[in-house]
């Protein structure tokens, strides 16, 4: 009791989520490190997002149908995603993403504190709502909330597994998927986590009007952080740009990641036929299309290519110098 009480002035527990949250992650840092293995990355950040949750959800004590309702949606959804990441990189041995840097102690360092922040930060919102101390009726919101998260939900699990099948399949070694929802969204299952996030967000606007902590409205900055990293940082930009080499420098894939790049919609669900007749302006304005997704393939036998070769760069792959 005493050591709750030396909380008393964080009445929404976001103090002490987040310095579970440092623990958790330093600790699961220590042993990555000191192992050298991956094994629990992916499936620790999953699992934080549920401690942080449920901390709030027992101190507060409360329980209302709606703080019930977002702790279950995040339980289900962090569950699922923290048992679909650790069966698969237990399939793998290995996360490619950290074969870099995984033994340099500040890069690794680093990428657990931004985990930190992911884990933390993208719950910001469903800690206030289930430590909150009003409780409105359900409304309108809630119940827009409940189906969008059903939906993003849905999305995000069924590309999950489409992709897994089709990775699994060796005469797929080496294309890009483009099969299922993969067909509309070059990252379907990056939708589903946004969907689910703004739906968690639109859930809890009533308690947070009818509460007296107005600041309550600033936890919107959970869905968008969600977007940033999934948009900006350790999202889509890990899996296009100059990821993208492997299928341009492979005469099969090459053309198939060209027609993938230019029908198919980054992020938004969408018929291809759509997508591809979008002037460009709308499509990096409204639908995600950034410059940073693109992957500028210069044929070896190409005059850039011989340029680069000559002054021992080598470096065909890169972007012309922009003036």
């Amino acid at each position: 009791m005493a050591a709750i009480e030396a909380f008393a002035f964080d009445t929404h527990y976001f103090f002490l989520t987040f310095l579970v949250t440092c623990a958790v992650q330093y600790t699961c840092f220590a042993i990555a490190y000191g192992l050298q293995f991956d094994k629990i990355t992916d499936l620790s950040g999953a699992s934080n997002f549920v401690i942080n949750i449920i901390i709030p959800l027992i101190l507060a004590n409360t329980y209302f149908e709606r703080q019930v309702l977002v702790t279950v949606f995040i339980v289900v959804t962090r569950l699922y995603l923290a048992g679909f990441l650790f069966y698969r990189v237990l399939q793998r041995k290995s996360d490619t993403r950290f074969d870099t840097f995984r033994s340099n102690f500040l890069y690794y360092f680093g990428f657990w504190t931004g985990q930190i922040l992911w884990c933390w930060g993208s719950t910001l919102n469903g800690i206030f709502v289930v430590s909150e101390k009003e409780n409105p009726s359900l409304g309108p919101t809630d119940f827009i909330g409940i189906v969008l998260f059903a939906l993003g939900f849905i999305c995000q699990v069924v590309s999950d597994v489409q992709k897994y099948i089709f990775r699994a399949n060796p005469a797929n070694r080496g294309i890009p998927c483009t099969t299922g929802l993969w067909a509309y969204s070059r990252h379907p299952n990056y939708f589903g986590e946004m969907v689910i996030w703004w739906a968690i967000f639109l859930m809890s606007a009533r308690a947070i009007h009818e509460s007296t902590d107005t600041w309550g409205w600033a936890t919107v900055v959970s869905p968008i952080w969600t977007m940033i990293l999934l948009l900006f940082l350790s999202g889509i930009p890990y899996a296009e740009g100059a990821n993208l080499k492997r299928y341009f420098e492979n005469p099969t894939s090459r053309p198939m990641i060209e027609a993938y790049q230019r029908d198919v919609s980054p992020v938004i669900p969408m018929p291809q036929v759509v997508y591809r007749n979008l002037p460009m302006i709308v499509k990096q304005v409204f639908l995600f299309e950034f410059p940073m997704y693109e992957y500028h393939y210069v044929p070896p036998d190409s005059t850039a290519a011989q340029a680069a070769a000559a002054n021992g760069s080598g470096k065909t792959d890169q972007q012309p110098d922009q003036a």
